[in-house]
């Protein structure tokens, strides 16, 4: 089976084996039938060229592997059409139906894993894999599916799914308010034409996007589709050398002001806004102002520094724990202090925990 450097797949032995992130492939026992391709990753392309003159040669290293890493028939080829955790690497037109004629030439099933770009995400289509016109074998969806209810789903041809004769089980599997769940979202997906808001909305992020890569040198790269975008960050658009100290920065920052982003691999920083989003939530300031104190060098600096007490430059996790109290008091155990709520000690009730006063 043939996958992507940069792709993830999910946590189980098999999906971790198709990952290529060293930091998703725990354990160190993976599934020797996998091979990675290149991924279609042109602001770093591998080889060096760029989009508008390599031909794609991305899609032909896919080739490269079948035929000197496989026996020729692989089994199958999976792709995410924006690629999730990897950053938001984002295929060129031709990548696909390129790799598509390749993988059907050599007798394989096309997998697309839209677990992130399914459901109108990526705009005007159901699934991101329909922006380049190919139709996979097999689709592999779940997240925006079920609105934040646990569901998994896998779409295959006709022909594919009844080949599985077998029975199979699943403990959760067919919940029925799961269910009702996902077809009322498909439902309003569809009623209220998400899809193509997700595309028009799309359309004023990237705007802003690349607004804020005029005006800040850290943004390397702005890519993505509808409401599926991101920027990389870079210490110097030049070398191109990644930024994570940055991202850091930003993606704290972004907090600090409302916002909450991801930060999937350390230089890129992602925005996946719901399929319901507005014209005027894509125009809010409320990325500017992080990269404005994220970005500048200060702020980074006190990043790296070792931490100086100043609120803002401790880790999230940090500040959001409570200190607890320790002055001795009746009921602590000794030497250890007193760690009940600060209110509690104040009552000076005899019991640990006091009735509420009015």
């Amino acid at each position: 089976m043939v996958a992507l450097r940069h792709g993830y797949h999910g946590r189980t032995m098999l999906s971790m084996s198709l990952t290529a992130h060293s930091n998703w492939r725990l354990g160190g026992v993976h599934d020797g039938s996998i091979r990675h391709a290149m991924a279609p990753y042109c602001y770093r392309c591998p080889l060096g060229l760029k989009p508008e003159s390599c031909g794609v040669a991305c899609a032909q290293d896919v080739e490269e592997v079948i035929r000197t890493t496989t026996s020729g028939r692989p089994a199958a080829y999976i792709a995410e059409p924006i690629m999730g955790v990897g950053g938001f690497i984002t295929p060129p037109k031709d990548y696909f139906p390129a790799v598509a004629e390749i993988v059907r030439r050599h007798d394989a099933v096309f997998i697309a894993d839209e677990v992130q770009t399914g459901w109108g995400r990526t705009g005007r289509k159901w699934f991101g894999i329909e922006q380049s016109g190919v139709k996979p074998d097999v689709i592999v969806a779940a997240k925006s599916l079920g609105n934040g209810h646990p569901i998994g789903a896998t779409v295959a041809r006709a022909e594919l799914a009844d080949s599985f004769k077998g029975s199979t089980i699943a403990t959760f599997g067919g919940n029925p308010v799961t269910m009702a769940v996902c077809r009322t979202v498909v439902d309003i997906i569809e009623k209220d034409r998400l899809a193509d808001n997700a595309a028009v909305v799309g359309d004023h992020l990237r705007a802003r996007l690349d607004g804020l890569a005029e005006k800040h040198a850290a943004i390397g790269d702005v890519r993505g589709m509808g409401l599926m975008q991101g920027v990389e960050l870079v210490k110097d658009r030049k070398s191109k050398e990644p930024a994570p100290q940055v991202a850091a920065a930003v993606m704290e920052s972004a907090k600090d002001h409302g916002l909450i982003i991801g930060k999937p691999s350390p230089p890129r920083t992602p925005t996946r806004r719901p399929t319901c989003s507005t014209r005027p939530s894509a125009r809010r300031p409320a990325f500017d102002e992080p990269m404005v104190s994220g970005a500048g060098t200060h702020r980074c600096r006190v990043l790296r520094q070792a931490h100086d007490g100043h609120p803002r430059a401790r880790p999230f996790q940090e500040r959001a724990r409570p200190s607890p109290v320790r002055s001795e008091s009746a009921g602590s155990v000794p030497g250890r202090g007193d760690h009940r709520h600060p209110r509690a000690v104040e009552r000076g009730a005899g019991s640990r925990y006091p009735s509420p006063q009015p």
